[in-house]
């Protein structure tokens, strides 16, 4: 049997334990009001250079455009902060990734990957040069 300061207790007990979860259930949780597209994957043959085009949408802060390059031999990105960028130095036969993020209205970042494969393309003999006078065609 329980008499009326052990009720109060296990109240009070309870109120403290319905505090405590509502204290840690109201986190701030921020939405994503934008999105980026760092562009499709990139194939450049045998060329040095190549052009980053992104894409931004929603509400976000222009000053937070940042292309980075996440993998392959160091590169330079010529406009990191814009959504066009060309980059130069890339070498044949490796493949790089680079990271378009910008910083949503709301807080949060967003961030999208594109791939940059340079290729060299493939090279071709036609043969062996061929002499021929006029009145004779050649045989090729």
């Amino acid at each position: 049997m329980l008499n009326i300061g052990q009720t109060t207790r296990l109240s009070l007990r309870f109120l403290i334990g319905t505090f405590v979860i509502i204290l840690f259930s109201a986190q701030k949780v921020r939405a994503q009001n934008c999105t980026v597209n760092a562009g499709i994957d990139i194939v450049v043959c045998d060329d040095a250079t190549g052009t980053l085009m992104g894409v931004a949408a929603g509400i976000y802060n222009p000053a937070s455009i940042l292309w980075a390059q996440v993998s392959g031999p160091a590169t330079t990105i010529t406009s990191p902060s814009n959504l066009t960028s060309t980059i130069t130095g890339l070498i044949p036969g490796n493949v790089y990734q680079f990271s378009l993020t910008i910083t949503c209205g709301a807080g949060g970042s967003v961030t999208d990957i594109v791939e940059v494969d340079v290729v060299s393309p493939p090279a071709f003999t036609a043969g062996a040069d061929v002499a021929f006078c006029n009145t004779t065609p050649p045989n090729l």
